[in-house]
């Protein structure tokens, strides 16, 4: 994942900005989770064998369909549902 929160402009002082919001805040928690869970003796997420056919894949989904119901045939190639 990438993300940016764009340039420093103005010369308000960093301490007035307010906290990044969305998906930087999401991906630093799950990163700070991983941490831990190294800390801890475990495992992070995405570590295991299951996600090493995973494939990137960018696309719009039709309007009403969920986003795994239209990609996931193409994020692993070859999976069926159970």
């Amino acid at each position: 994942m990438q993300e940016s929160m764009g340039p420093i402009v103005g010369s308000q002082p960093r301490s007035t900005w307010g906290l990044p919001t969305g998906p930087i805040i999401v991906t630093r928690r799950l990163l700070m989770q991983a941490v831990k869970t190294v800390e801890d003796g475990g495992d992070p997420p995405g570590a295991d064998t299951s996600y090493y056919r995973a494939r990137a894949v960018e696309r719009n989904s039709p309007k009403g369909v969920e986003w795994r119901d239209a990609l996931l045939s193409e994020m692993y190639p070859g999976w069926t549902e159970a």
